[in-house]
């Protein structure tokens, strides 16, 4: 997949290293940071959409999550086709 610049959500237990700048606190990461580069970017699975949303807004790097495409953090964050 080639490198990253950013991890902005990586845990702070992490056995190796997926990009040259790696955030151990994300809410802050999410909240204040300005993202910069090719992000790789694993968000915790229990708060997906904000993050979808910042990576979407961001528009550099590869957004890892599970596809299931019948849920709703799917429908709104994803595809964009909610009810």
């Amino acid at each position: 997949l080639g490198e990253f610049d950013l991890d902005p959500a990586c845990d702070p237990k992490m056995p190796w290293k997926t990009a040259t700048k790696m955030k151990y606190t994300p809410m802050e990461t999410l909240d204040n940071d300005v993202w910069e580069g090719r992000v790789w970017l694993n968000p915790p699975y229990s708060n997906i959409g904000p993050w979808a949303t910042k990576m979407y807004d961001h528009g550099n790097g590869i957004l890892y999550i599970p596809a299931r495409l019948d849920s709703e953090m799917w429908q709104d964050f994803i595809c964009g086709c909610s009810k």
